[in-house]
């Protein structure tokens, strides 16, 4: 995967990291799912590019479903 990097305001960072916490998941992996959902519902082209995350595969266009 590429890194990327990414500035938030602390209470979004915080408030984000405990999600991830409750999740027992990464905060990456929270970002990454939120950003595969963004991308579906603005209908971009990469809909037949699978992901393959730590807890989840996806192809854009399809539900995310939990292995």
């Amino acid at each position: 995967m590429k890194p990327i990097t990414l500035k938030l305001p602390e209470d979004i960072y915080y408030l984000l990291k405990e999600y991830a916490n409750r999740r027992n998941t990464t905060v990456s992996e929270v970002i990454r799912r939120a950003l595969i959902e963004y991308l579906r519902e603005e209908n971009l082209e990469a809909k037949d590019r699978p992901y393959y995350g730590k807890y989840i595969k996806v192809t854009l266009g399809e539900k995310i479903a939990a292995e």
